[in-house]
């Protein structure tokens, strides 16, 4: 469920609405949200604080 969620909010971006830090700050909070959102959803709480990319590759 939360690889589902992180992969819908992965496929919502262009290339280049990410190229930059500000992009790619901006995906990973909107992957926070999501994650949170869904875990209230299933568990009854989010306690997900940052998500951080160890790479980051464009095709």
């Amino acid at each position: 469920a939360l690889r589902s969620e992180v992969l819908g909010v992965i496929s919502e971006h262009t290339a280049e609405d990410i190229e930059g830090k500000e992009g790619r700050d901006a995906l990973a909070e909107n992957i926070r949200l999501a994650l949170n959102k869904r875990l209230e959803d299933l568990e009854g709480f989010g306690g997900v604080e940052g998500v951080f990319f160890t790479s980051f590759v464009l095709q």
